[in-house]
């Protein structure tokens, strides 16, 4: 009975999201995301097939300065490239102090864990101009993943790229940090 009653509370909550997703993304022109997918840096590895493929996958968003892609904390269902504009990644302190992490402009992605991670997002993403993002959901990878395999492999490829350059640039900044800590010590 409780089973049954979580259940049908998430189908209804499921379907709200779905209804909230089609207002919001209902000016869905694939003819535009073509040609962004093909103009974007981003999509330089991918064939025509492949580019149009995505682009029926992709829904095409603007954004106001100052206006929150998505808010720390909250699910990861969608992954964000960022198509004109540009967007900055924040991340609050255990002190309530809010850093901005980085500043994405075109041709750049962000959002990307929601491919392989159900964690909630670990930063917030606001536009700090006027933006145009393309919007790949959690929901159409997936179904990319089943129906043409050699776009999703491209896209998560793409996503370790990424994550591996991160990394590199972490390491760096790390040692960096350490090897001036390790002379300030020496210093005193």
């Amino acid at each position: 009975m409780i089973i049954g009653a979580i259940g049908a509370g998430m189908q209804n909550v499921m379907g709200r999201f779905s209804n909230w997703r089609r207002r919001l993304f209902s000016v869905r022109d694939q003819a535009t995301n073509e040609r962004l997918i093909r103009e974007c840096a981003f999509f330089e590895s991918f064939n025509e097939s492949e580019a149009e493929y995505l682009a029926r996958s992709c829904y095409l968003r603007q954004f106001k300065t100052e206006q929150l892609v998505y808010a720390e904390g909250s699910p990861s269902v969608a992954m964000y490239i960022v198509v004109e504009g540009s967007i900055g990644l924040y991340q609050k302190r255990r002190s309530g102090q809010t850093d901005r992490l980085l500043l994405l402009q075109p041709g750049k992605f962000f959002g990307d864990s929601c491919l392989y991670s159900d964690k909630d997002r670990q930063h917030s993403a606001k536009a700090l101009e006027k933006s145009e993002l393309l919007v790949l959901f959690k929901t159409d990878f997936d179904k990319i993943s089943s129906e043409y395999p050699p776009v999703a492999i491209k896209l998560l490829k793409m996503v370790a790229l990424k994550l591996d350059h991160d990394l590199t640039v972490f390491q760096t900044e790390f040692h960096e940090l350490a090897q001036k800590i390790a002379q300030n010590q020496l210093l005193q």
